[in-house]
């Protein structure tokens, strides 16, 4: 999704969640919603304070939203607002508790790891002729340290990062 003003994003995310939450659960929406650039392979994520029994703000991944298009945003949202509603109710909050994955399912929300990741990539060609495995992680590797390709036992040389 094409996002010229984060601020303006900021503002949607926060009246969805709003909505959800009083439509669904009665409830006001007493956190912050905001946009973590930090967050690169996580979607999104609930921040809660288990020693106060607190919860503190949802927060969703700058990358995810760059990525991807408003109905996956959505649901994502959606699925931490329902992690945010069951954990101030005192149920199970937690992914894959029954409670939690039957109101995901319930309001049509997605459940952890359904969706593949899209964003900026690495990748790594192993160096000997007859391999030639290319490797992709979502993060470069140390430089201090060798790498071999885990078929030939081949070194493995940096070649580019991509959008997937």
């Amino acid at each position: 999704m094409e996002v010229q003003d984060w601020n303006m994003m900021q503002r949607k995310l926060e009246h969805t969640a709003r909505k959800f939450l009083m439509e669904a659960y009665g409830m006001e929406l007493l956190i912050p919603v905001v946009i973590n650039p930090r967050l690169k392979s996580t979607f999104g994520r609930f921040i809660h304070r288990a020693t106060r029994r607190e919860s503190v703000r949802i927060e969703m991944g700058k990358n995810y939203i760059t990525h991807y298009d408003w109905k996956n945003i959505y649901e994502t949202l959606i699925h931490e607002c329902i992690h945010h509603a069951l954990y101030e109710k005192g149920l199970p909050h937690r992914d894959g508790q029954k409670t939690f994955e039957d109101e995901l399912v319930k309001h049509g929300s997605h459940s952890t790891g359904t969706n593949k990741y899209r964003g900026k990539v690495v990748v790594y060609k192993c160096t000997h002729e007859g391999c030639a495995t290319e490797f992709i992680r979502k993060r470069k590797l140390a430089k201090n340290r060798t790498y071999t390709c885990g078929r030939c036992s081949s070194r493995i040389k940096f070649i580019g990062e991509k959008i997937v």
